[in-house]
């Protein structure tokens, strides 16, 4: 409706950046306001990182974007499949950001030992060692 939406304040989140709150002060008077909203005044909250997730949206709608992002279910998934259910690391256990990352890096090292050792039981079948003669 052409309406304006003064800034009202910012909504601070832990561990999130703060969101800006707009709110427009002409809603109770205004003839649209059941199809705008239901609450007394309409409320945008914008997150300062508004530009980067619409351009990842503007990306991923491409056809590379669809091609390059669905290459995902072949490459990274699978990791986060087996560690999860194959080797019971269901979710992290440990709190804090240095603790989580601890444990997701031993994770890692767990899941990489597994493609080493995959690797060298390969590689030992393939050099068909002749046996040594005394």
């Amino acid at each position: 409706m052409g309406k304006r939406l003064p800034y009202k304040g910012v909504l601070k989140r832990k561990g999130e950046p703060d969101l800006r709150i707009y709110q427009c002060l002409e809603c109770p008077g205004c003839q649209r306001k059941p199809e705008c909203t239901r609450a007394e005044y309409r409320t945008i909250r914008l997150d300062p990182r508004e530009y980067l997730m619409q351009a990842m949206r503007i990306r991923l709608a491409t056809q590379e974007g669809k091609r390059t992002y669905g290459k995902r279910k072949d490459i990274v998934e699978p990791i986060f499949g087996d560690m999860k259910y194959n080797r019971n690391m269901g979710g992290i256990l440990l709190r804090g950001k240095i603790k989580a990352k601890g444990e997701f890096l031993i994770m890692c090292i767990a899941h990489h030992l597994k493609k080493i050792a995959k690797y060298l039981r390969g590689l030992g079948s393939r050099l068909k060692l002749q046996p040594e003669i005394a």
